[in-house]
């Protein structure tokens, strides 16, 4: 799979249906926290949250989440998730 482009990231939260970005998940061992503030600002996404560090992740909470909603994840590149939320 290709990576995705600036412009798809973008539109990945207004496609009809396709619900909003609520979270960034980067790969610690492929990214470092500069790397992901990078992306984030690249692409126009602004933490809600500090990073929230596991032993393999940094996730960044781009918006609240919904009670019920649901939630699936695209990869746009290695070692990027979005969790996507409708």
């Amino acid at each position: 799979m290709e990576p995705l482009t600036k412009e798809e990231i973008n539109k990945l939260g207004t496609i009809e249906g396709a619900g909003v970005v609520h979270s960034v998940v980067f790969n610690k061992h492929l990214y470092n926290e500069a790397n992901a503030e990078r992306f984030l600002k690249k692409y126009n996404f602004t933490p809600i949250k500090k990073v929230h560090y596991t032993e393999n992740t940094m996730r960044y909470r781009i918006v609240k989440p919904k009670v019920n909603g649901n939630y699936y994840t695209v990869t746009p590149k290695k070692g990027v998730n979005l969790v996507i939320m409708n």
